[in-house]
């Protein structure tokens, strides 16, 4: 997943590979799949793919033109996780990126 492309064509791509077989970045190192995504803030002065903020609801990644806010994650060999749990798994925080 490309978070330098409009968050338009990121939501959509998210939303087009949900439930199955779920649209994917990377963390750490690690295949990460995106679920229950929806359009959050709309203009967030942060690097694509740049973790804005850690939920209950969602985590907010920045995009070209807003932030993306993803309900549920999956780690490569995982089970769909909430943000919050998912973060403490992965050791998550503010200011991480995706796609690194």
């Amino acid at each position: 997943m490309d978070f330098e492309k409009p968050i338009k064509d990121v939501f959509n791509l998210i939303r087009g590979c949900d439930p199955q077989p779920g649209a994917f970045t990377t963390m750490k190192g690690k295949k990460v799949r995106f679920y229950d995504a929806r359009i959050g803030a709309p203009m967030v002065e942060r690097p694509p793919g740049e973790i804005v903020s850690i939920e209950k609801d969602g985590i907010q990644v920045a995009a070209k033109g807003g932030a993306l806010k993803v309900g549920k994650l999956k780690l490569e060999k995982g089970e769909k996780v909430g943000p919050v749990e998912f973060a403490q798994t992965v050791g998550l925080k503010v200011g991480n990126r995706f796609g690194n």
